[in-house]
């Protein structure tokens, strides 16, 4: 099966014209604004030079803004990484031509997360594509839930600082404490990842609900479940809320429109193109690879390695698969490298998660293939929850009836924390390893 499609820019004045040379800047109008969790100092952070590149250790969220304000008014190149981090050198081209660089960090789902080399450009063409679309301007705020290491929060700190709006640092709060320092610094901007948005929303009764001004949500870094989905809207009700679907690498791929059907991920955002390629050996299967094309993409590696992203023609993939449906929105399956072969059944775990996170009694969860001399493997679910054996049963029989006893997990391990990746998704390499070793 192939599938091509390009889209139409949103309005005729979107410019996606990469011809000059652009660099971010740090508007005068944006001001930041921060609600310190235990009343604590901030620290006063140095980037510490190391070939060639100004590295941020991203110890709290007041300090970080004000480092990262710095670099980005001096041009300087910069990476802003958790404390503890330890990257090597970075990997300088040639063909760049003088263009401003930064390194922005993948969310290290299956290991070590990987120093993405970007050209200011290429977040800041997308920039001018959001602030055209919602209208974006110096009058807005934006709240930032994540850490600026993570670099769905890194995107929207720059673009609010390049736009010239607020940026409100609510990273050391509680989730019940940041919905309620939006309401009170009147925030209308929000970028979440699916698992933060959860966490938030299940803590709304204790927030000053009536008095949030979010009016605009972008939701990324993972599928937004029908649930989490309801509970947002029953939330941030004044807001319009676009999922989009992207990656490190990639940037923006797809963003959703009020057309969009459930399970889509959205149209291609502005200027992307679509291509779904058969899986090799595979042509029977409704969906196939993922590959785009697109100005957004990063400009190379800056670790050696192995690497996700792929490159062919011009297009790049990240080893995603998918379908896109006869009015060319995409439908996500799941990562190639996640997908799992029980009894010759093709599964993808995250379909799993997303049955899973339906549940009323799950809020975070995890599912992971152990090895089974009967099916080659059998799939384990860890869910975030006390333990009890009728919730244990009771969801084994709800998965069996949604999915099938084929694909439904064997087992159904509690656990007190989920162990979660500074991007909010779980770090499946700590619980394979964890599950290996009991």
């Amino acid at each position: 099966m192939h599938a091509s499609l390009r889209t139409e820019p949103a309005t005729e004045n979107i410019d996606l014209d990469k011809n000059h040379h652009e660099s971010f800047r740090w508007h005068p109008a944006s001001r930041s604004h921060s609600f310190q969790s235990n009343g604590n100092d901030t620290q006063q952070i140095h980037p510490r030079l190391a070939h060639g590149i100004y590295y941020i250790s991203d110890l709290d969220s007041v300090s970080t803004v004000q480092a990262l304000e710095t670099v980005v008014r001096n041009r300087q190149p910069f990476c802003v990484h958790p404390p503890g981090y330890q990257p090597g050198p970075a990997i300088q081209k040639n063909e760049l031509n003088g263009r401003d660089i930064f390194l922005a960090l993948s969310s290290g789902s299956n290991g070590q997360p990987k120093r993405v080399q970007r050209t200011h450009e290429s977040w800041i063409t997308s920039f001018k594509v959001n602030a055209t679309m919602a209208k974006i301007t110096a009058q807005d705020s934006y709240a930032i839930v994540g850490r600026a290491s993570h670099s769905l929060s890194l995107y929207a700190t720059l673009e609010a600082a390049h736009l010239g709006a607020d940026i409100h640092m609510l990273t050391e709060l509680r989730p019940d404490r940041q919905l309620n320092a939006m309401a009170e610094l009147q925030s209308s901007i929000l970028y979440a990842t699916p698992t933060q948005l959860r966490l938030l929303c299940r803590q709304s009764k204790t927030a000053l609900l009536k008095n949030l001004a979010i009016r605009q949500i972008y939701c990324g870094g993972g599928k937004l479940d029908p649930g989490t989905s309801q509970l947002v809207h029953e939330v941030f009700s004044g807001a319009n809320i676009q999922e989009f679907y992207g990656a490190t690498e990639t940037s923006f791929i797809t963003i959703s429109d009020d057309d969009t059907p459930l399970g889509s991920v959205g149209k291609p955002y502005p200027g992307v193109e679509l291509l779904i390629k058969p899986i090799d050996g595979e042509n029977d299967l409704p969906e196939g690879e993922i590959w785009v094309k697109s100005p957004y993409v990063f400009y190379a590696y800056a670790d050696d390695g192995q690497h996700a992203a792929r490159w062919h023609n011009g297009y790049i993939s990240v080893g995603e698969n998918g379908r896109i449906n006869e009015n060319g929105y995409l439908f996500l399956a799941g990562r190639q490298s996640r997908r799992v072969n029980i009894a010759d059944t093709i599964v993808y775990p995250e379909q799993i998660e997303a049955v899973l996170l339906e549940h009323k009694a799950v809020k975070l969860c995890a599912v992971v293939p152990v090895v089974d001399a009967k099916r080659s493997a059998v799939l384990i679910a860890i869910v975030q929850a006390p333990h009890s054996t009728a919730l244990q049963q009771e969801l084994l029989v709800y998965l069996r009836q949604r999915v099938g006893a084929l694909k439904a997990p064997r087992e159904i391990i509690f656990v007190q924390h989920l162990p979660l990746l500074a991007s909010g998704k779980p770090d499946l390499m700590t619980l394979e390893q964890q599950l290996s070793q009991s």
